[in-house]
């Protein structure tokens, strides 16, 4: 996962990357079954790339205690999706 974006100071979110063959339609989708909510980058650009690999994270209103878990759970799971 890469850091593509964040507010300098305040705001309640950041945009990662995963690697390039990810799709993270289908990442969010699958991140449901662990309780995992990302918002998929591809309905912010006018013309995203195909897969797109960017997402939003929000973290304003997880308990810190299970930020580091779902961190976990999304890096192994985009690593499962992009072997695919």
């Amino acid at each position: 996962l890469h850091l593509v974006g964040a507010p300098e100071a305040g705001g309640s979110s950041v945009w990662l990357s995963g690697p390039e063959k990810l799709d993270s339609q289908i990442l969010a989708q699958s991140l449901t079954e662990d309780s995992v909510l990302i918002e998929p980058g591809g309905v912010f650009f006018e013309d995203p790339p195909q897969p797109c690999p960017f997402f939003r994270l929000g973290y304003g209103s997880i308990a810190d205690t299970l930020i580091d878990r779902g961190i976990r759970l999304i890096d192994a799971k985009c690593l499962e999706l992009s072997a695919r």
